[in-house]
């Protein structure tokens, strides 16, 4: 019969513990604003880095930007891993003589792919003036977000189904060449079931 948090906390505990056990307690004293509960700790944002050092001090754009390509293709590698897409980027560069210089950015939106979180960092890297020679360089990924998800039929439309069907068995071959195979029937009247199925290369066209 009860229907509001108030009528609950019109109770007294007994009756509740009464009713519900140890759980009585707990409504006792939710209904009345307490909870013995800890407060949590507040997850700190996830964030993705990466550093190249150089063997020495370097000053060449291009050698700079190669170094740029090669670690954001590992951080959107990370990013794709772990089901993740960027909404702010960072760019440090550790000078030889001075300060580092750092640069930030929030992409307009998040994003996973190679060549959009390359293009982005190598813009942003472009607005550090090289007046000295450069010792390290650091990529940041900040403000994660989780990858938007396709939701998919379960079963396709009978119209689509053997265009569906085709893409799957093109991606599986050209991944598992040397052992995907396909099965055919052998002999329908055959009592042993390895007799009826015959399974063959899948020979790619």
């Amino acid at each position: 019969g009860l229907r509001t948090i108030g009528a609950l906390a019109q109770l007294p505990l007994d009756a509740l513990q009464a009713q519900f056990g140890a759980n009585g307690r707990l409504l006792y004293q939710l209904a009345r604003g307490g909870d013995d509960l800890p407060v949590g700790v507040t997850a700190a944002p996830p964030a993705l880095a990466r550093t190249a050092r150089f063997a020495g001090p370097i000053s060449s754009r291009a050698l700079l930007e190669a170094a740029l390509g090669r670690l954001a293709e590992r951080l959107a590698a990370q990013l794709d891993a772990g089901g993740w897409a960027a909404r702010a980027i960072t760019v440090t560069l550790h000078l030889d003589d001075g300060p580092p210089w750092s640069g930030q950015r929030t992409l307009s939106a998040p994003t996973a792919e190679r060549n959009k979180l390359k293009e982005a960092f190598l813009a942003l890297s472009r607005m550090a003036a090289l007046d000295t020679s450069v010792e390290a360089l650091s990529l940041r990924i900040s403000e994660l977000a989780p990858t938007v998800v396709t939701q998919l039929e379960l079963f396709a439309p009978a119209s689509g189904q053997a265009n569906q069907l085709d893409a799957a068995l093109e991606r599986l071959s050209a991944r598992y060449a040397s052992c995907f195979v396909r099965a055919r029937l052998a002999d329908s009247a055959a009592q042993l079931p390895e007799r009826r199925v015959r399974f063959e290369p899948l020979a790619r066209a």
